[in-house]
């Protein structure tokens, strides 16, 4: 118990004789821990076992997720006075892991509900950030970036299902789209980002199904900045 408030003390310390956003002197690494809400639908195109006929199904919806992810970024200033600063901002990684829920699992039996995990990883994003500076303690960072984004899907029908229990997994690449805001105090952070895209899969045992993959998420972020 000593040895964990020994630990905590040392930390509060730290934080309060560090110095954080001074214009001109704020260039430095970023990481931040996130847990994300997704939305948005899922389709999927299956082609019929009996013919050319292509299936669609557009209700393919995702329903009581939750992400855990964690982001490393890099800011360069560019311009700044003693109130505004303008910097390019180069997110490395951001990797995140979805469990959640998708409804109207059709046409493959009469489930309404699959299981859904989603493991996500982002590199190499970049984009602008702006920055407003409160006072040499504090400020507002506004940013966007593009980032090039794989994601594996693993889909399990729910086990309370009336026929049978499938497994899918679908994995794709493409591009997803962060806006986002932190209030920082000294080295500590804390944010709000919205993540927006679609990226397009493919069946990893069957080339037969391909499924359009909603990647927005609202998400809540906190971490430091050094």
């Amino acid at each position: 118990m000593k040895k964990t408030f020994f630990a905590i003390a040392a930390l509060l310390g730290l934080i309060s004789n560090a110095t954080a956003a001074t214009p001109g002197e704020d260039n430095g690494l970023g990481i931040r821990l996130n847990v994300g809400f997704p939305g948005g639908d899922y389709s999927q195109k299956v082609t019929d076992y009996h013919g050319p006929k292509t299936i669609t199904i557009d209700a393919f919806q995702p329903v009581n997720g939750v992400s855990f992810g964690l982001s490393l970024d890099n800011r360069w200033y560019v311009w700044h006075n003693n109130k505004l600063g303008a910097a390019i901002q180069a997110r490395w990684l951001d990797a995140n892991i979805m469990f959640g829920e998708l409804a109207n699992h059709k046409p493959f039996n009469d489930t309404k509900y699959a299981d859904l995990t989603n493991i996500e990883g982002g590199i190499l994003g970049v984009g602008p950030m702006f920055t407003f500076y409160l006072n040499n303690d504090m400020a507002i960072d506004a940013y966007y970036n593009i980032m090039p984004t794989y994601v594996y899907s693993m889909q399990t029908e729910d086990p309370d299902g009336e026929i049978f229990t499938q497994e899918f997994k679908y994995q794709g690449f493409g591009v997803t789209h962060h806006i986002g805001a932190a209030f920082r105090w000294k080295v500590l952070q804390a944010g709000l980002e919205y993540r927006i895209g679609t990226i397009g899969m493919e069946d990893v045992d069957n080339e037969r199904h391909e499924m359009d993959a909603s990647m927005n998420s609202f998400r809540v972020n906190l971490g430091v900045k050094f």
